[in-house]
């Protein structure tokens, strides 16, 4: 039996356990800084350097943004291989992280969009709604 203090250890940990903030702000220092540096690229061949500024934002945001768009792209096909995602009916799932963490169960069903899984563990009447993020394949 888990300790308080246990349980609330395991409900922190995953999406929620503050990382998404340092992630964000990486991406927005990232686009600042090639955002000034196109700018300063410009400015040397203009004297607008409004223009400069404002044509070194726009630049820097859109090629941020596509870069931001290819690494998520490969971090969740990553994510996807390594996990065995997506889960089908029946398929027996190992729980990583929250209040189950560590156990075994078997998928009863999903929601519509495929990011949340009821998991029927061994006692047949307890059965838990839980995020894909949480579930990996388990291969006994």
């Amino acid at each position: 039996m888990k300790t308080s203090y246990e349980t609330r250890k395991s409900r922190k940990a995953g999406c929620d356990d503050g990382s998404s903030i340092y992630y964000v702000s990486g991406w927005v220092v990232l686009t600042v800084l090639v955002s000034t540096l196109i700018a300063l690229a410009i400015s040397q061949n203009e004297i607008n350097y409004v223009g400069a500024a404002i044509g070194g934002a726009c630049i820097g945001t859109i090629s941020v943004w596509l870069l931001g768009v290819v690494v998520a792209s490969i971090t969740k096909t990553y994510w996807t291989y390594v996990n065995g995602y997506p889960f089908e009916t029946g398929t027996t799932v190992y729980v990583k992280r929250g209040v189950q963490a560590g156990r075994v169960g078997r998928i009863v069903s999903a929601d519509q969009g495929g990011f949340s899984f009821q998991v029927q563990f061994d006692d047949v009447a307890h059965k838990e709604w839980l995020p894909a993020k949480s579930l990996s394949t388990h291969f006994p």
